[in-house]
């Protein structure tokens, strides 16, 4: 009788022990397929404030956590740099949304590796120098050229305008607020050209008043802003980004973004080299 009351009692035992081993193994296994994503949009120079566009960010995060899988996702939009190097440091994102010139600059920094192109109009496209009819490259020497772009002076000598002008040499840059300003001020002569982007560019062909400025050089074509997540790349981000827009097309419209799109990422190395040399 003894024995069979032992026998009971170890087969509880073993039993309750199979369940804790289970549910432990459950856990284990939740755990290991449970995502989440800290995401950065930093475009230096962009509009509005954090604020103002949380609600904006996270509809479309919203979305395409639904199709990457996320279990849980935190985006933030920076428009400064300084901000964004102190976010990066102290809570690193495991994708980001970046400005070509930021993602040349930063990418080894932070262990990105681009995995889709944004597009849209006002990130991709060429640079372009103008100035009044009559300027040529060689009346700029020791003139003020004046932009309201964030990107550095190398990005603008080297990537931008292809080593085609140095802007730290073949004229005196000056940083404004604003295009509108740089533009402003060339066509009233206190600065002898302006260097815009292509969103920049057409709106001022556009413009009666400022319609007289004429492009002395014009860059390559650029990719636009990069999405880039660290580490290796994630492909099951790269198929979300591919048809977030396409099936939620308000959604990225708030964005200002049309769509997503493959990225190159043997012109991006070539820019990024070209960028260091």
């Amino acid at each position: 009788m003894k024995d069979g009351f032992e026998r009971m009692r170890n087969l509880r035992i073993s039993r309750t022990s199979s369940c804790i081993i289970a549910v432990l193994t459950m856990l284990v296994v939740l755990s290991a397929s449970a995502t989440s994503a800290r995401v950065l949009l930093c475009f230096p120079g962009g509009p509005g404030s954090t604020e103002q566009a949380q609600p904006i960010v996270d509809e479309f995060l919203g979305h395409l956590a639904a199709l990457t899988g996320w279990d849980d996702v935190n985006g933030t939009y920076i428009n400064n740099m300084r901000d964004c190097r102190a976010t990066m440091k102290a809570h690193p994102a495991s994708v980001v949304m970046v400005p070509l010139d930021l993602f040349l600059a930063e990418r080894k920094a932070w262990k990105l590796t681009a995995n889709a192109a944004l597009q849209n109009e006002e990130t991709a496209g060429s640079y372009h120098l103008v100035a009044l009819p009559g300027t040529t490259m060689e009346s700029l020497s020791g003139k003020v050229v004046q932009t309201g772009l964030k990107a550095s002076d190398t990005f603008l000598s080297k990537v931008a305008f292809d080593s085609k002008v140095d802007v730290t040499k073949s004229f005196a840059l000056e940083r404004t607020r604003s295009a509108r300003k740089a533009v402003k001020n060339a066509v009233k002569g206190t600065a002898a050209a302006a260097i815009l982007n292509d969103v920049q560019f057409k709106a001022l062909q556009s413009s009666a008043k400022y319609s007289k400025l004429t492009s002395l050089l014009t860059g390559p074509t650029l990719p636009g802003a990069i999405v880039a997540n660290t580490g290796k790349k994630d492909y099951t981000l790269h198929k979300a980004l591919l048809s977030v827009c396409k099936k939620h097309a308000e959604a990225c419209k708030k964005m200002r973004i049309t769509g997503f799109e493959p990225v190159d990422s043997g012109k991006l190395s070539t820019l990024e080299k070209s960028l260091n040399k």
